[in-house]
């Protein structure tokens, strides 16, 4: 209850009724009691007001633990705030989205060329050991930079992200270009599989559009780059790009009658390939790569038709594994047992088995001596004249017989088709000269072999065969030699048929000196 007192406490404020014609009272508040029972309230006097006392206890709802006015407001200004932010955020999110537009014209089917798109996506990733993420869609690109509000964009859809075997991170998105068709409503996109620009990634552009508004991931999107395939265990791929290879010591080299190679690089490798096409070594097993040059050199005038020699690679004697190849340089990777004791090139062909070891590059046993060897054929001009001498029909004339050409070539199968003994060639020789009154049409023709011989190193001489002649009607001189031979020497003398008939003989001798490049 009110207490009354004498004397007003400092800085108390005066409050209570007032009377009118009355000094004012002074009351003292004395400290609130919530258990004390409040009197009646007496009546108003017609000359009195009421005076607002404020808001009780019960009006500010606060139960029996009283709660301060400041907590109350401040809670009230929370809810209000957050009224209005959530208020804003749906008005952002659910506003009309900008039509979009191709060249101004509208797009009738945007989420379903992007559909389109996103498919074709997929395909990619599970074709080429790719991989994606919850986030991996497609998006428009705008028209112009930062263009997003106008809603017009390029013919250009990227699909991210997604990264391939060896992917960059900064680089993970597919891009196709859409196809347009006009409509009645504007235009309608399409898109395929042939429309992907370029099959490796690129880098995220800084403005893509969306029907739904939807973004692309931040970063990278959570995204590695898959790891490398296995090399399928025991295969042999050819034609490849240019592989990190040592160089074959000797450059090995066999041969046959349709052609020649050289092992010209060999070595282990730990992969090879380059994006989707890149493989390493399975579990177990190694890898082999190779080089091999053709060197277009074939063997003897056989006018048969034979079967073509066949190279390829045979692993601890196995079946061979053909290589095929048209390229004068092949590359080449086979994946084999890791403890596989024999790899080997291996040609066969005409009865002949001829092998090569990878990666060592060391000669079979079997192997032909003289197919073994890279610089078969020579050929060069000489320009020298002798006095010749010919009788025809009785009557004899001296014309000057001009040297115009030699060529050598060193075979393994002769003119006249047999095959030269072990560790021994035949050499061809050809030499074409010409004489005046020549009825040949070309103004040449080749030396009879009765006027050739052929001396060694050590003084050893032979004479060529007589009636040695090509398929193509042309004269050689055949000659024995050893396999290894690198030079000879080759006289032109005697006697033999004279063009159109008749014997021909030369005044003197003429020697020409002859070198074979070793290898």
């Amino acid at each position: 209850m009110p207490r009354r007192s004498d004397a007003e406490p400092p800085g108390l404020p005066a409050t209570g009724p007032v009377r009118a014609g009355s000094e004012v009272e002074i009351f003292e508040i004395a400290p609130y009691d919530p258990n004390e029972i409040e009197p009646e309230a007496a009546p108003l006097l017609t000359d009195e007001r009421p005076v607002d006392p404020g808001p009780t206890d019960e009006q500010l709802d606060v139960g029996s633990s009283p709660v301060p006015r400041r907590r109350a407001f401040i809670l009230a200004g929370v809810v209000a705030v957050a009224f209005l932010l959530t208020g804003s955020l749906y008005a952002i999110l659910h506003r009309p989205a900008t039509p979009l537009t191709l060249q101004h014209e509208a797009i009738v089917n945007a989420p379903a060329v992007l559909g389109q798109a996103e498919a074709l996506t997929a395909e990619q990733v599970s074709s080429r050991h790719g991989v994606s993420s919850a986030d991996t869609r497609c998006y428009f690109s705008p028209a112009a930079p930062g263009g997003q509000s106008s809603g017009d964009i390029t013919p250009y859809i990227y699909c991210g992200p997604v990264l391939f075997i060896q992917g960059t991170p900064t680089s993970e998105y597919v891009v196709y270009r859409a196809e347009s068709i006009p409509s009645d409503h504007g235009v309608s996109l399409t898109v395929n599989a042939s429309d992907l620009t370029n099959p490796q990634p690129q880098p995220l552009p800084p403005h893509l559009l969306r029907p739904d508004g939807q973004r692309p991931p931040s970063g990278d999107g959570g995204l590695t780059p898959p790891p490398t395939p296995y090399a399928q265990t025991g295969t042999l791929e050819v034609g490849l790009d240019q592989l990190p290879l040592p160089e074959v010591a000797g450059q090995p080299t066999m041969g046959g009658r349709s052609g020649a190679y050289t092992l010209a690089r060999a070595g282990y490798l730990a992969g090879y390939g380059s994006g989707d096409f890149a493989r390493r070594a399975a579990p177990g097993q190694r890898l082999i790569g190779f080089e091999i040059d053709s060197l277009g050199l074939l063997d003897g005038y056989a006018e048969d038709a034979l079967t073509p020699d066949r190279i390829g690679i045979s692993v601890d004697h196995g079946p061979v594994m053909v290589i095929s190849s048209d390229q004068q340089t092949t590359f080449g990777v086979v994946s084999v047992p890791s403890a596989a004791r024999d790899v080997e090139l291996v040609l066969t062909g005409d009865g002949l088995t001829q092998t090569i070891s990878l990666p060592g590059g060391r000669i079979g046993a079997k192997n032909v001596a003289v197919l073994g060897r890279r610089n078969r054929v020579q050929a060069a001009g000489i320009d020298s004249t002798v006095t010749a001498s010919i009788l025809q029909n009785g009557r004899t004339t001296h014309v000057p017989l001009r040297i115009l050409e030699l060529q050598t070539e060193l075979a393994y199968t002769g003119v006249g088709g047999h095959h030269a003994a072990p560790g021994m060639a035949e050499l061809d020789v050809y030499v074409q000269y010409s004489v005046p009154g020549l009825p040949d049409p070309t103004g040449t023709t080749t030396l009879p072999p009765e006027l050739l011989s052929l001396t060694l190193p050590g003084g050893k001489t032979q004479h060529a065969p007589t009636q040695i002649r090509t398929p193509f009607d042309v004269a050689v001189g055949a000659f024995q030699v050893p396999a290894e031979v690198t030079a000879a020497t080759l006289t032109i003398s005697g006697s033999g048929p004279a063009p159109g008939g008749g014997t021909m003989t030369l005044a003197k001798p003429l020697t020409i000196p002859l070198s074979f490049p070793a290898g």
